[in-house]
């Protein structure tokens, strides 16, 4: 069930379960099936009808009524226009648990097809989740790319610098399923084809149970100090319109 959500703080009782999932992509052929000259993970799908039903599935079978799920953006690439709105709150209907939308790249016509069936407050840029004692900090973007949430956080007061969130992100199609991030904190990727096609539970993440932390890229640039000297934050992304994009 989808929940329309203005703020980016999310305070989630410590009597629900926690979920993070990003990037379904429902409807991208390309993703779907193979497109090694742009993604370096593809899924191996005969059809988009066959990805698009499995991912529902493992979706239900994951996640329960009353549980929590982040989304972290990128619902859908290849539906025509017309039909988003109707794709999206049809998806969100038959999905479990209580659904909070990040925008993501390829979200903006989407939320532009909502709003005019007047179905607002679908979309925030980042979510600031607390969470039996742990804070998440959940947006679409790898951190290396978008900087600026954090700095609007840290500005706004809503993320304190003494904090140790756990750094959520989605839309890297990549087997790069741990990077680092401000004083080599580890940054966990939950786009769909590194979370096993399935919400992750927020215990799982960095490594619990999955064995991610074996994973970390050697070579990630760290970045250090970044919250205080290196905001250069990159500009607004419009929406491609085409299926090229992450």
């Amino acid at each position: 069930m989808l929940i329309q959500n203005t703020s980016n703080v999310l305070e989630v009782s410590d009597d629900k379960r926690l979920f993070f999932i990003s990037d379904l992509h429902l409807n991208h052929k390309k993703l779907c099936t193979s497109y090694p000259d742009h993604f370096d993970v593809t899924r191996k799908y005969a059809t988009i009808e066959e990805m698009n039903e499995d991912l529902i599935k493992n979706w239900n079978e994951t996640v329960q009524p009353g549980d929590v799920v982040i989304f972290l953006g990128d619902f859908s690439l290849g539906t025509p226009h017309a039909q988003l709105a109707y794709l999206f709150t049809s998806t969100m209907q038959r999905l479990n648990g209580d659904i909070y939308c990040i925008l993501g790249n390829h979200d903006y016509e989407l939320r532009r097809r909502l709003e005019r069936q007047g179905i607002e407050d679908v979309f925030v840029k980042y979510l600031i989740v607390h969470h039996k004692g742990r804070t998440y900090f959940a947006q679409h973007y790898d951190f290396d790319e978008d900087k600026e949430n954090v700095k609007d956080a840290l500005d706004n007061g809503i993320l304190n610098e003494l904090e140790e969130p756990v750094f959520v992100h989605g839309h890297t199609h990549s087997a790069r399923q741990i990077s680092t991030f401000f004083n080599n904190t580890l940054v966990q990727n939950c786009v769909c084809e590194d979370v096993r096609y399935a919400p992750i539970p927020a215990n799982m993440l960095l490594g619990s149970g999955l064995d991610f932390v074996n994973k970390v890229d050697a070579q990630c640039d760290l970045e250090e100090d970044v919250m205080h000297h290196c905001f250069k934050g990159k500009e607004e992304t419009n929406e491609e319109t085409t299926e090229t994009g992450g």
